[in-house]
């Protein structure tokens, strides 16, 4: 009974020292995520709002879909964290929100998983400031 006990303590260990990965990759080594998964924009004008690319890598961003003509977003590629400005150059008047995916992919490291970010642009029934 005391081995198996010592025996399952040992593979937990080992499982939550070394992590798992879904697909087997190492990804214990370096990181790149957003600080948030989703980031919203009023619906007005110039509209912005900033999140954080937490990172120790060389990294770059694009769309999911053709860049959106409603926003800009001030840096499309950097090294280690930084701050991503998200501002909207359009304001949205329609009754439907506006939604694009922003994907953060590592320069030169294929094992490190990509980050996903979703921009909100709020629709026209939208009041705050």
């Amino acid at each position: 009974m005391k081995n198996t006990v010592l025996a399952i303590l040992v593979v937990a260990l080992n499982f939550i020292t070394n992590g798992c990965s879904k697909d087997g990759l190492d990804n214990t080594k370096h990181h790149l995520k957003f600080s948030r998964a989703y980031v919203h924009i009023t619906n007005k004008l110039g509209s912005a709002n900033t999140i954080k690319l937490e990172s120790d890598l060389k990294w770059k961003l694009s769309f999911d879909t053709p860049a959106p003509d409603w926003l800009n977003i001030n840096k499309m590629s950097g090294i280690n964290c930084d701050s991503i400005l998200i501002t909207a150059t359009k304001a949205n008047n329609t009754a439907k929100y506006k939604i694009a995916i922003l994907t953060a992919v590592a320069v030169d490291e294929p094992t490190i998983l990509p980050a996903q970010l979703t921009i909100v642009q709020y629709d026209s029934t939208y009041k705050g400031k």
